[in-house]
């Protein structure tokens, strides 16, 4: 029987993030009659790209914004889930012909600060949490507040986070942005527990990856998650990500006397 009344609401920095790292459990808790919220807090827009033919490399950022939204509408129609896209700014990834540069307000620029005619990025609010008084911290928590009152219409029987273990700044930021937004929600009205996952790959860690607290067994629901990766083509979906995620998934599931699982460390303090 269809559960009309639960929720689970993923939402993780870029397209194809929450199918990587916790599709699975998306893809089982949608499949067993749970309204999904798919989120995907930036644009997308650094232009890094997977082929087949070329591997990792980088195409026009206002190329690649369209095609990653539609990927990540696909990838949510996948699971039957609604979909939340953000307009933050990606913080990552930001290479062009070997010269690191950032977004920013303006535009893009070279980390002197100048502005680079030669790139398209356009101009926002980046994915990006900073302390201190100023605008960068007003547009922060305004982002916090807008997805504060989405968790508050949407009242998750679960809330899924950023994986950030490893060396990408959106992943760190993303995560922090929902559990702030977790909290102010959580005061407000009844939201159940934020989930961050763990694999248990060694990926450029910056800090050793969280012992995970909570598993979930997702045997039966895998190819629903692969076919979510496959909408990412951008990404390589279809090829780039397989190998890693059912590899961490067979890893988890050995664990926990099943065939495949993920694992999260669920955060207790609020």
């Amino acid at each position: 029987m269809i559960k009309q009344n639960k929720t689970v609401a993923a939402i993780m920095a870029h397209s194809d993030d929450i199918d990587i790292f916790a599709g699975g459990t998306f893809a089982k808790y949608t499949g067993q009659g749970y309204k999904g919220l798919y989120g995907v807090m930036s644009r997308c827009n650094s232009g890094w790209t997977v082929t087949r033919e070329k591997g990792g490399h980088y195409i026009s950022s206002l190329e690649i914004v369209p095609q990653r939204r539609k990927e990540a509408e696909a990838a949510a129609q996948n699971y039957g889930a609604e979909l939340y896209y953000g307009d933050l700014l990606e913080n990552c990834y930001t290479t062009r012909d070997k010269v690191r540069i950032v977004p920013s307000f303006q535009g893009a620029v070279d980390f002197n600060g100048n502005l680079s005619d030669a790139d398209d990025f356009p101009a926002g609010t980046l994915l990006a949490v900073e302390a201190g008084a100023g605008g960068e911290e007003a547009k922060t928590v305004s982002i916090i507040n807008d997805i504060a009152e989405l968790l508050i219409k949407w009242q998750p029987e679960l809330v899924i986070g950023q994986y950030f273990a490893n060396n990408n700044p959106d992943h760190f930021n993303a995560a922090l942005i929902l559990a702030k937004a977790w909290q102010k929600a959580s005061k407000a009205v009844k939201v159940g527990p934020y989930l961050i996952p763990v694999i248990h790959q060694e990926e450029g860690f910056i800090f050793p990856p969280l012992a995970p607290n909570r598993f979930i067994d997702i045997t039966g629901y895998e190819q629903k998650c692969l076919d979510g990766i496959a909408c990412h083509k951008s990404q390589g979906g279809e090829f780039h990500y397989t190998k890693r995620i059912t590899g961490n998934w067979q890893h988890w599931g050995k664990m926990n006397n099943c065939a495949n699982a993920e694992a999260f460390y669920e955060v207790q303090i609020r």
